[in-house]
Parts: structure tokens; C-alpha cells; sequence
């Protein structure tokens, strides 16, 4: 079936975000989210293991990849939901992006 091949792996991305932009130590420089990588509401913990820091834009789109993995999770969906609409410490109000720059 030609859509197999068009379909994304949500969970791979989402383990290369954490890996490839998320970091343990928050820097100095920029603005930064403090991120869950199992959340909360999935059994996660406050351990620093469990934590990440990401720039807002990542943070973001961290939460749209979970949101893609666990669609029917509902306190996933309405965390991404509640992103997308809320203001962040900067009071830059967030809007959901088009999916090509996600």
C-alpha cells in the first residue's frame, strides 16, 4: 500500500528531538522550557532524567509528536492544545504552525 510508505514514525522523531536538541543543563543564553520526556499523566516523574530543556519552538513540537503517538490520550492532546494557544514567560502568544515547518 502506497500510504506505508508516507506514514511518519511519531516515536523516532520524537526520541531525536529529546537527543538532538534537548539538554540537561539549561543555558544560559535564550529562552528555554523545562520538558517531561515520559509525562506526567503517563507515569512520568520530576527525576532529572526525565527532563529536558527546549526552546519554546521545540517544546512545541515535541508535544505535537506526542500528540501524534498517543492521539487518543486525551490530557496529551488538550497539553499540546493549551500550548498552542497560551502565552509563554515572554508573552509571546503561540499559534499552532503549518505542519511544514513543524
Amino acid at each position: 500500500m502506497i500510504y506505508n510508505r508516507l506514514e511518519m514514525d511519531y516515536t523516532k522523531h520524537y526520541k531525536l528531538l529529546v537527543e538532538k536538541h534537548g539538554t540537561k543543563i539549561k543555558p544560559e543564553k535564550g529562552y528555554y522550557e523545562l520538558h517531561h520526556i515520559v509525562p506526567r499523566c503517563m507515569g512520568g516523574n520530576d527525576d532529572n532524567n526525565n527532563l529536558v530543556y527546549f526552546t519554546a519552538r521545540c517544546h512545541l513540537l515535541a508535544h505535537w509528536l506526542l500528540s501524534r503517538i498517543y492521539p487518543n490520550n486525551y490530557e496529551i492532546s488538550h497539553a499540546f492544545g493549551m500550548m498552542c494557544f497560551m502565552k509563554n514567560k515572554l508573552q509571546i502568544e503561540r499559534k499552532t504552525p503549518p505542519l511544514h515547518i513543524l
